[in-house]
Parts: C-alpha cells; sequence; structure tokens
C-alpha cells in the first residue's frame, strides 16, 4: 500500500496504545520531524508515563507543533488523539498556518494490541488498553463532524506493507522552469487571445524555442466567446502544453455549472448564454473538461526554482508555499476591505509593501498599463473593455500587447493606478 501525504503538512497519528503508531513514525519520518507526547513528559519530568503532566505536555507539544508549521515543515503528532478535545486543537493550528492535516488511524482488534502490548518494554495497563478500544470505537462517528484534508486507515498488522510518499504541495512546482508567457485575463477575448499567441510565435499552443503559455485566470465571462477561448485552450492545458491558475470568474463557472445558486451578475451572463446554446452532447463534453480542469488547478503556482509566483489576484509572501481556504480566496480575489467602490470591490494594494524571493506576476485588477513594482505586475490591461490582452515573457520580464478589437462591456471598469 502506498500512503500519499502532501509535504508540508500536519500528519496526526491516532490509535490506541500498542497500535504500532510510533514504530511506523519513526521507521517513516526524521526523527525531527516527530513530536511525541510520551518523548515531552520524558523531557519534563523524567517520565513518560506520567499522565498528571498531561496539561504541560499538550501544551508544549501545540507550541512545537505551532512553531513547526509557522516554518513550513512537516510534522507528525505521535499521541494517541483519540479523543475528539485532542485533535480540536491541532487543526486549528493547522488551519492557522494555512497547511493541510491528515489524519492517519491505526486500526488493531483487541488480540494485537494484547500481543503487541505484553511484547512492550513499556506495558500499558488492561484497563486503559480496553478504554483506548471504546475511544477507537467511536472515531467514525466522532469524524463525521471534523474536517480533515485527508484520513487515512491503516491496519496495525499490515503495517510494514505501507510505504509514504510525500508529495509537495499542488502550487509548488519550483522543478518548472521557463521560459514562460504569462497571459493576463482573457474574458472570452478569443481574437485577442489568437492574435497574443500567434505574436508570441506560438502554433497550436507550441512554441519552435519550447517556451509555454500560463494562463492567470478569467478565461470566460462578458466577453463575446468564452465558450471559443474553453475550447482553444483547454486542449493545451490537457496535455501539458500550457499551465493554469484560476480565476474568481472561471471558479464562479463551476460553480454554476455545479447547480449552486450563484448571481448571473458580472458577466456570468454573457457565458451562460453561450454554454446555454451548445447541444446536449457539447454540454455534456466541455462541462466534464472543464470540471477537470478547475478539480486539478492549484490557485498559484510557484515556479522556475522559485523565482516566479502566478496567482490571479497575486498573493503576499507569508502565504507563498502555503494552501487552504484562505490562501485561495486571496488567490481569487485579492485583499479586500468588504466594502463596495461604484460597485466594485474596495481592494487593498497588498503589493506596495512587497519584498519576497519570487517575482509574483497577476491580473485580476485592470490597468491601463502594465508595469514592474516592487518584484510584482498586473498585466490585466482590460481586453474585455477596450483595453489590451497582455502577456509579461519571462525571465526576460518584457511585455507583449494585442489592442482590443472593441469593448464588449457597457461602462467602464475602475482602472487602477499603481504607483511605485
Amino acid at each position: 500500500m502506498q500512503l500519499e501525504l502532501p509535504d508540508p503538512c500536519l500528519i496526526v497519528l491516532c490509535g490506541p496504545a500498542a497500535s504500532g503508531k510510533s514504530t511506523f513514525a519513526a521507521s517513516r519520518f526524521a526523527p525531527t520531524e516527530i513530536v511525541s507526547s510520551d518523548t515531552l513528559r520524558g523531557w519534563l519530568c523524567d517520565d513518560p508515563d506520567n499522565q498528571g503532566i498531561n496539561e504541560q505536555t499538550f501544551a508544549l507539544l501545540h507550541q512545537i507543533v505551532e512553531a513547526r508549521l509557522g516554518h513550513g515543515r512537516l510534522t507528525v503528532v505521535d499521541a494517541t488523539n483519540l479523543e475528539p478535545k485532542a485533535r480540536a486543537p491541532l487543526r486549528r493550528i493547522a488551519r492557522a498556518a494555512r497547511l493541510p492535516a491528515h489524519l492517519l488511524i491505526f486500526n488493531a482488534n483487541e488480540q494485537t494490541l494484547r500481543s503487541r502490548n505484553e511484547a512492550r518494554a513499556r506495558r500499558v495497563p488492561h484497563g486503559v488498553l480496553l478504554r483506548h478500544r471504546e475511544l477507537a470505537a467511536a472515531l467514525e462517528a466522532d469524524l463525521s463532524g471534523e474536517r480533515w484534508d485527508g484520513v487515512h486507515r491503516l491496519e496495525t498488522a499490515s503495517l510494514d506493507d505501507v510505504q509514504v510518499h510525500r508529495k509537495p504541495l499542488a502550487p509548488l512546482r519550483l522543478e518548472e522552469r521557463g521560459p514562460f508567457d504569462i497571459v493576463g485575463d482573457v474574458h472570452g477575448c478569443l481574437t485577442e487571445l489568437d492574435a497574443l499567441v500567434t505574436e508570441l510565435g506560438y502554433e497550436d499552443g507550441r512554441h519552435p524555442q519550447g517556451r509555454r503559455l500560463i494562463f492567470l485566470g478569467d478565461l470566460v465571462d462578458r466577453g463575446p466567446s468564452s465558450v471559443g477561448v474553453l475550447r482553444r485552450v483547454l486542449p493545451w492545458l490537457e496535455d501539458g502544453r500550457a499551465l493554469f491558475v484560476p480565476g474568481n470568474h472561471d471558479d464562479k463557472l463551476w460553480r454554476w455549472l455545479q447547480g449552486r445558486g450563484v448571481s448571473l451578475s458580472g458577466g456570468l451572463a454573457t457565458t451562460v448564454a453561450e454554454w446555454n446554446a451548445l447541444t446536449e452532447g457539447e454540454d455534456r463534453e466541455l462541462r466534464a473538461r472543464f470540471d477537470r480542469l478547475m478539480q486539478g488547478a492549484a490557485p498559484y503556482l510557484w515556479l522556475d526554482g522559485g523565482d516566479l509566483l502566478v496567482s490571479h489576484a497575486g498573493l503576499e509572501e507569508p502565504d507563498h508555499g502555503r494552501i487552504g481556504a484562505a490562501v485561495r480566496a486571496f488567490c481569487l480575489y485579492g485583499k479586500t476591505t468588504g466594502r463596495e467602490i461604484e460597485g466594485f470591490p474596495e481592494r487593498l494594494d497588498w503589493a506596495a509593501d512587497y519584498s519576497g524571493r519570487p517575482a509574483v506576476v497577476h491580473g485580476h485588477v485592470p490597468v491601463r498599463r502594465a508595469e514592474w513594482r516592487m518584484n510584482t505586475v498586473d498585466i490585466d490591461m482590460g481586453a474585455v473593455f477596450g483595453g489590451a490582452l497582455c502577456a509579461v515573457r519571462w525571465p526576460e520580464r518584457t511585455f507583449v500587447t494585442v489592442q482590443a478589437e472593441r469593448s464588449w462591456v457597457q461602462g467602464q471598469p475602475r482602472w487602477e493606478t499603481w504607483t511605485s
């Protein structure tokens, strides 16, 4: 059996004493990655079995876990963790650190636990073992109200067959190198997209010099041919010719396709009108392909050895290498106050004091001119509003633009003028 776990993440071991948790962890993770309640008791009072200092022990355990996750390090918590009150603070710590939390449940029958306990140097009293079995039996009901990024059930009798595969978090693709051509918000402007990729030297998504396209999201809405843009781009994304991070408009279309109650405002109505004109077969095929794209899309991509980060609306440095609902919301919508100005969300200039290592390329906010500042650049030049469709060449940091044929939106956006 291969157990795939993201790296970094929080791994919480859960099972009765003598179920093999510590042995399993010691053989598959580095000693520095394992935070053991028994070890901490030993550090505190030279007695790893002293349950009388559990309050101090777990306060220290939580502090260490929080610090390790704060540094972006994979962390394994080795304790029984059979009660909800033991697991809840660990989930909160992982959520605050914007890292996944995975629960590993160790299943063993009473006979196995008894025999393993008899073979231990530090035997657990029989009454304690029975109590652990009772708590383990209640696990399934307890877990129904808990949110984990992954729950994995392991049988103690076959732990030797379990191989742990550590997989980088989805956004972390540092090994993927440029050169890239990063395309801003398309918004259904198929004619401009075709002109831009031709100007960049691509034919059917391929470049003679091995360059690759990256789309910054908002492929759809407002413009005349959102379905046409999807049909053009999906083959390139499906076979790896191009990369993609989702925008808020892509996400809204996805939710509409799932039957969730979303407003058709903000340009979605134009895409819905196109979609409703599809035949039943076309609808089924395109829906399935778009669903696969969105399910597999990371909220941002960190590329080129760590030198480049692409996200639809940008990302502040503390969240580089992190993941979760808050990170995804920032990548889709940027930094907002919750208020509106002239019908548009009030946005905060997150990049004004950015000083991170990777260059951050984003879109989302229409600008009249793309300019590098603080090692970031906004390349949404408002093609659908009559501006231009823009791409930035990486690592050259130069811009290629195609003027829009016309504006497809009544009125004008609130153009931002970011200043250095």
